[in-house]
């Protein structure tokens, strides 16, 4: 399939054709676009050559640290640009600090279990192990190493901290607050669960009829069509269409998710409630829903594949109605004055 190395860049020649340097462990080559090839064409050409190169470099004596800078480079135009920041972070901060100076061949899963027990938090030491395991893959099919240890070390043991979300009460309190431009986005992820990425990047031309289709999402089963409410198809029709982008900032482009989060942290500080991810706007989607329809229908509308991801994650019982469930089988007219 072609596709554009965004981390390319080139050169063009006198007849217009694109040249560009492609440096593997030290050797330089020179890569030119043939005649008739279009340029996406040649920029997956140049992808497929750089890792035909890189699956020929010889296993003894690469450094981790070498390696992991390869690998990583092999992913800049496959993964969303959140999880390469997030893999660069793990590779700088710990995999190159950690096991960086040894030879990737001779890394012992034992070596790998000592160096994540020093890892202070759990969850911390669990994304090094995870993004460890998806480096090494690469490395076995390159051939570098015959083993993966950070597959072979023991499992972290870490169980998300449960955490109560915000309640509709508090949300709608939170939005009232919120910057005017930042109300339509708010509101619409409110009602319609979607993802703060999925919410700043939707298209005019992904709604249709009453349903949205997302082009681009987190998983397969997000860019499944899904109905919206009628309290979203009144936020939509008094938004004005000045940009292919439904919730555009003044340049006509998507918002910065960091703009939107900070917008939101600051509406909750006026409002008066505890600071939380705007994603949990998603969550209070589910657990309003989760009390009126089935797990699979809910599954569907969360975009989901496993109904244990729903479970897991989204179902929340609200604090004001659990109370109230409380209140109501335990409390007798002769004590109702007392606290449970």
């Amino acid at each position: 399939m072609s596709f554009i190395r965004p981390k390319h860049t080139g050169t063009k020649l006198a007849d217009g054709r694109l040249r560009t340097q492609v440096t593997v462990g030290g050797m330089k080559h020179i890569l030119v676009q043939r005649k008739g090839e279009s340029a996406p064409d040649f920029w997956s050409r140049v992808a497929a050559f750089k890792e035909g190169e890189v699956r020929k470099m010889p296993a003894p004596g690469m450094k981790i640290a070498q390696a992991f800078d390869i690998w990583f480079e092999s992913k800049q135009s496959k993964l969303r640009e959140s999880t390469l920041r997030s893999y660069k972070w793990v590779g700088e901060s710990y995999i190159k600090k950690l096991f960086g100076t040894q030879r990737i061949d001779k890394l012992e899963p034992i070596i790998v279990d000592r160096q994540l027990s020093t890892i202070e938090h759990a969850r911390t030491a669990k994304l090094v192990r995870d993004v460890g395991r998806a480096f090494y893959r690469y490395a076995l099919k390159c051939g570098w190493a015959t083993r993966n240890p950070f597959e072979l070390a023991d499992p972290i043991p870490y169980t998300p901290e449960s955490r109560q979300i915000i309640t509709a009460a508090e949300a709608d309190k939170v939005i009232a607050q919120a910057n005017p431009r930042f109300v339509p986005i708010l509101r619409f992820m409110r009602h319609m669960g979607l993802r703060k990425g999925e919410a700043l990047n939707l298209m005019w031309s992904e709604i249709e009829d009453g349903w949205i289709t997302l082009s681009e999402s987190k998983t397969a089963m997000g860019r499944q069509p899904i109905p919206m409410p009628e309290i979203c198809e009144g936020i939509l029709a008094q938004l004005p269409r000045t940009s292919v982008y439904v919730f555009p900032n003044i340049d006509g482009m998507p918002w910065n998710p960091r703009t939107l989060t900070s917008a939101w942290h600051e509406a909750c500080d006026a409002a008066e409630v505890p600071r939380c991810p705007v994603y949990d706007l998603r969550g209070l989607f589910a657990s309003e829903l989760a009390q009126r329809i089935d797990k699979d229908t809910l599954r569907r509308l969360m975009r989901h594949t496993d109904t244990r991801t729903t479970e897991m994650h989204y179902i929340h019982v609200e604090r004001e109605r659990l109370q109230r469930s409380v209140n109501v089988k335990y409390k007798s007219p002769a004590n109702k004055d007392k606290k449970i």
